[in-house]
């Protein structure tokens, strides 16, 4: 689906393609790191984004800001492994600059926060920042499959949420890089100033209740790594330039996958964006992901910003 997705923009004018992705997800000759090489392949201007897992995790609707505001009990597989947690408003800031420089980027951003942290230590900063006690519970990748199949994930999901798990645990996202202090000219965020700034939302009930992810065909977990079986879903999306090569003005596009609203709410708005969400790993995985999605789409007469964008739900 997205290589005649792709071959169709360029066909159309399109000359720039950010993809979103994940540090989960190298580029390789299958599976989901292939669409790097087809970004690459089929673009002229392009760039791939793999941040890390995100801070708005702990947050919202996700599986771990349950557990904060439940019994305080944050259960993974990770061990004592580390973690750069990133902002999705430092993400979203990279990807406008890869999206909107003149010069176009041309590479692949690891996107982090500025420091490694360890599910223990997340969890001490929000206990010292909320007041609520918050401690992380380290168990068995098996132990942790079994617990995410008993609140109805699906057996070969709770495998791959596991298998990440296992790779912090072997120090696969103890890590930090420059990309947003070079790319923004700013400093990324760091865990504690998110938690302090979403203080509220560590003892305050969400309302929405947790619900099990669905059933995600063709993702299997393997080499410490995810990857593609068959038809899987790919938890990632685009950002796209639309620059006729006739030179004649030029328009602005988007399209990326979120892991829940407040990454979207992040996203720039401009006049002309076109931003698409679907289906994706869902609520549980530490990347990009999302089970609903918007699609905004540009009217045809000129409006001011935010205003004149349709918009559609897409299940």
């Amino acid at each position: 689906m997205v290589e005649p997705f792709l071959n169709t923009a360029v066909a159309q004018g399109v000359r720039r393609v950010v993809l979103l992705s994940s540090s989960a997800v190298p580029e390789a000759p299958t599976g989901l790191g292939a669409l790097h090489t087809l970004v690459k392949e089929t673009v002229p201007e392009w760039a791939v984004l793999r941040p890390s897992w995100f801070m708005q995790n702990f947050t919202g609707d996700h599986a771990v800001a349950h557990a904060i505001r439940g019994d305080g009990e944050i259960v993974t597989a990770t061990g004592d492994g580390k973690v750069a947690f990133v902002d999705a408003t430092d993400i979203a800031a990279v990807a406008t600059r890869a999206l909107l420089d003149d010069r176009p980027h041309n590479t692949d951003h690891v996107i982090t926060g500025p420091e490694a942290l360890g599910y223990a230590e997340a969890a001490h900063m929000v206990t010292e920042v909320s007041g609520r006690p918050a401690r992380h519970v380290a168990v068995e990748a098996g132990e942790l499959r079994e617990r995410l199949k008993a609140i109805g994930i699906p057996a070969e999901f709770a495998a791959v949420l596991a298998g990440l798990d296992e790779d912090i645990r072997h120090g696969a996202e103890d890590r930090t890089t420059d990309t947003v202090q070079r790319v923004t000219g700013r400093a990324p965020r760091s865990f504690r100033a998110f938690a302090e700034a979403h203080r509220a939302a560590f003892t305050e009930a969400h309302p929405a209740a947790f619900a099990p992810a669905p059933a995600v065909q063709g993702l299997s977990f393997g080499s410490g790594r995810i990857r593609e079986r068959g038809q899987g879903v790919p938890p990632s999306g685009s950002w796209g330039s639309v620059r006729p090569q006739d030179g004649g003005g030029s328009r602005r596009g988007a399209s990326a996958s979120d892991d829940n609203a407040a990454d979207a709410r992040a996203r720039p708005r401009e006049p002309g964006l076109i931003r698409t969400t679907g289906p994706g790993p869902g609520p549980l995985s530490g990347g990009p992901s999302g089970a609903r999605g918007v699609r905004r789409r540009r009217q045809q007469a000129p409006r001011p910003t935010g205003q004149g964008l349709a918009e559609q739900h897409i299940a």
